[in-house]
């Protein structure tokens, strides 16, 4: 039963770990891309948003792209297995 547990811990941790890397590797482009695309439709459509108001457009569409979801996910699993 203890074993059980800690495989279970064990895997979570490895599944949180896999997740962050994976958001540590898209994250740079991925603000860069959506920054940059937020910036030229700002303009194009006449919207002219301030850098603070396209960072924050960009903030929240970070929080709803999958690799967020991804890793809070992982956690939430781990949360679970810790909580016994």
């Amino acid at each position: 039963m203890q074993s059980e547990y800690f495989q279970k811990l064990a895997d979570s941790f490895e599944a949180v770990e896999k997740c962050y890397e994976k958001w540590l590797s898209i994250y740079p482009s991925l603000e860069q891309k959506l920054t940059l695309y937020e910036e030229q439709t700002s303009f194009l459509e006449g919207h002219n948003y301030t850098p603070a108001e396209i960072e924050n457009i960009v903030a929240k569409q970070i929080l709803n792209h999958p690799i967020n979801k991804d890793l809070e996910e992982a956690m939430e699993r781990l949360e679970e297995v810790m909580g016994g």
